[in-house]
């Protein structure tokens, strides 16, 4: 069995007043919350605003969430103008930041082996021609007998 005293304190640490007799509105049993577009409290992003809380993400990240990029991704961040330089680069990078080099390397690397399979398909494809038509001339000119 619980004690006055700790139900008291149990009462407490819910924010109620112990010995409030009324549910009216105003009344101890009214949970009074603020909403953060009430009473002029909104704050706006502005681009700036936006600019500093990506720049403070990306050099103030670590922890659990950040990982040590290798000199390959450290290169990358760099190419992909996730950050300027590879001096710019922490010795930590938040995981949300890897991901976003990944999001802006995947259309390179799509690019790239549509690029390698055009060249791969054009190559083999003027390479068979090319015994095709050598066999055929061979076969005009020197028929079997």
């Amino acid at each position: 069995m619980l004690s006055s005293r700790a139900v008291l304190r149990a009462v407490q640490l819910r924010g109620v007043r112990p010995f409030a007799t009324s549910i009216y509105p105003g009344s101890a049993f009214e949970k009074k919350t603020e909403h953060p577009l009430e009473y002029g409290n909104a704050e706006h992003m502005t681009k700036a605003k936006f600019d500093k809380d990506r720049f403070h993400h990306r050099t103030d990240g670590g922890g659990e969430d950040a990982q040590v990029p290798t000199k390959l991704q450290r290169w990358l961040l760099v190419g992909t103008r996730v950050y300027k330089n590879l001096d710019e680069i922490p010795h930590f990078v938040p995981l949300d930041t890897m991901f976003e080099m990944h999001e802006r390397l995947r259309p390179i690397f799509i690019a790239w082996c549509l690029f390698v399979f055009y060249l791969t398909y054009h190559f083999s494809k003027r390479l068979t021609s090319n015994r095709v038509y050598h066999a055929v001339e061979d076969e005009a000119f020197h028929p079997k007998k």
